[in-house]
């Protein structure tokens, strides 16, 4: 009888101990904040199909309207909800960035957009939020594509000389400098390159950069003009080169073909 009086008070303490030690509610402190149902408006546009409003010489201005859940498990309280607008290929620098604004766990902002009106693609968009207590919230993503599908570039004409001597061997190379003049209804940044097509198919860049004392020799940077230096030496054999010139923008129509000749000459 003893025995079992001492293994019944065993028993209830150690049931007191498993009691004591039992799992209770899961703290919900030091968890980060977390996005969803992000929702945005548009989520695609055209050139051809903006209002004159929206058109600002060669640019254009797109408002985006940005709205997203916050949610706060451990009620500290929202810092800040921010959001980034990445160019096309780009995903360190955003093109525009701000904050969203609200209460209740939605928040919105309208982001308005200024872009060139050729500079066509997919704008990456991000949104994150930081706590009180600087903990910071997942990441939510979206996409928006601007396209201006409207007429291909014009190559106007293309500037070089007639002739190029030769210079003897021992002697520097002569210079040949070329400048092609292009536009594009949807605008000159649509351009995506203007090239020199040999008759063998190989092409040179033609740029529009400004770099004057570059490879390039081109004197003002988005003008239009687009510049090439080609070198004669010695060792280049004389007659007749023809070129081919070609505009192409960013939507993959191409301009008229201007067909051009030097003569490498003693």
């Amino acid at each position: 009888m003893k025995y079992f009086r001492f293994f019944s008070a065993f028993l209830f303490a150690f049931l007191l101990a498993s009691c004591d030690e039992a799992p209770g509610p899961v703290s919900l402190s030091g968890r980060p904040p977390v996005l969803s149902n992000f929702q945005y408006s548009p989520q695609a546009a055209n050139l051809a199909g903006l209002p004159v409003s929206q058109i600002e010489g060669e640019n254009v201005r797109i408002p985006l309207a940005l709205q997203i859940t916050v949610t706060d498990a451990d009620n500290t309280g929202i810092e800040a909800v921010s959001y980034g607008i990445y160019a096309p290929g780009q995903s360190v620098t955003p093109l525009l960035k701000g904050s969203l604004t609200g209460n209740a766990g939605q928040y919105a902002a309208t982001a308005n957009l200024l872009i060139a009106k050729g500079a066509v693609g997919e704008y990456t968009i991000r949104i994150q939020a930081i706590d009180r207590d600087g903990l910071v919230s997942n990441m939510a993503f979206g996409s928006f594509t601007y396209a201006a599908v409207g007429s291909p570039p014009v190559l106007a004409s293309v500037e070089m000389p007639a002739t190029i001597k030769r210079p003897v061997a021992g002697q520097a190379a002569n210079k040949v400098v070329i400048v092609a003049t292009a536009s594009d209804p949807d605008g000159l940044s649509n351009i995506e390159r203007v090239v020199l097509r040999t008759q063998s198919g190989a092409e040179l860049l033609l740029l529009d950069d400004g770099q004057k004392t570059g490879l390039s020799g081109d004197e003002t940077a988005g003008d239009g003009k687009f510049t090439l230096i080609i070198q004669v030496g010695s060792n280049n054999a004389l007659g007749v080169n023809i070129f081919d010139f070609q505009a192409f923008d960013r939507t993959g129509l191409t301009s008229n073909v201007v067909r051009k000749s030097i003569e490498v000459v003693n």
